[in-house]
């Protein structure tokens, strides 16, 4: 037990201990790792059902103004739908690794809904993974989009 220290969660799921003369130190270090040049918000998604498939397509809106566009495609079943629509995120930021979206959970915290997503990034034979998180405010599929763009975040550009 560290008795005196404050445990500290980072993103990538690794608790480290800090004493409080540290604590400045290493806030100023997180709040600058965790900065994002640009943050996207969802502009517009539709999804059309095809035969037994599904086929989803967002336009994602930067702070500046641009925007980007992803698509996926899967089979139309209900449970598939959240998968799909992350995917779709995933599209849209073009990025040069495989990444994965393993599980979508809906979770009650102090009175409030939250939308938690995993996703699994490989890169040089290597996996890592992080969590996006949002606040479940508009609808469950909106909020699985902020919350891949969450988990998005360190990666996109």
């Amino acid at each position: 037990m560290n008795v005196g220290k404050i445990p500290v969660i980072k993103r990538s799921g690794e608790v480290v201990y800090i004493d409080q003369s540290s604590l400045k130190i290493f806030s100023r270090d997180f709040s600058t790792s965790q900065r994002v040049e640009k943050s996207f918000y969802l502009d517009s998604f539709k999804i059309e059902s095809r035969g037994k498939k599904y086929h989803v397509e967002i336009v994602l809106k930067s702070s500046d103004g641009e925007k980007i566009s992803g698509r996926s495609e899967g089979a139309g079943t209900e449970k598939n739908l959240p998968k799909l629509v992350g995917e779709a995120v995933v599209d849209a930021f073009n990025i040069e690794e495989d990444i994965s979206i393993d599980d979508i959970r809906t979770v009650s915290l102090a009175g409030k809904e939250f939308v938690f997503v995993h996703v699994t990034f490989f890169r040089d034979g290597k996996e890592r993974w992080k969590i996006g998180i949002s606040l479940l405010e508009k609808d469950f599929l909106s909020s699985v989009i902020s919350s891949v763009i969450d988990a998005l975040s360190g990666i996109v550009q």
